[in-house]
């Protein structure tokens, strides 16, 4: 019984991708795990084995750039939050992950060979108050 729930899970971060619509820059990382599908299939988590499978559902939270998926099992919800891991009562979660968009890429500053000078646009600098540079001591 085992072995015919775990197969139902064989899927691989490229699926996981196709299925949530991600492209091939996205990376994805498991960043949590609560409980274990074998669990759920062996009925230790107090959910009906007649349930469907899981479907992968995600959604965004508060870390600019992330997106964390979660198993939704029916009707039964299950959240994880990196800094605050919590799962609802009567209902379990098996797999969380991190999914990491893809950096915005800098456009290629070039030169043209009719002038020496490139040209810079969006130049962003910071700035920095003096009070909080530090300066090596003399000795």
């Amino acid at each position: 019984m085992t072995t015919q729930y775990h197969t139902k899970l064989s899927i691989s971060l490229d699926q996981i991708k196709e299925i949530c619509g991600l492209g091939p820059k996205n990376t994805i990382q498991t960043v949590g795990v609560c409980g274990s599908w074998d669990n759920f299939a062996l009925n230790r988590l107090g959910v009906d084995l007649s349930m469907s499978e899981p479907t992968w559902t995600g959604t965004v939270c508060g870390y600019p750039g992330k997106q964390y998926y979660y198993y939704l099992l029916d009707d039964y919800v299950a959240f994880y939050d990196k800094y605050k891991p919590t799962v609802l009562l009567g209902s379990t979660i098996l797999n969380v992950l991190e999914i990491q968009q893809p950096t915005q890429q800098l456009p290629a500053i070039t030169a043209s060979s009719s002038s020496p000078h490139m040209e810079v646009k969006d130049l962003e600098i910071e700035d920095t108050p003096m009070e909080s540079l530090s300066f090596p001591s003399k000795a």
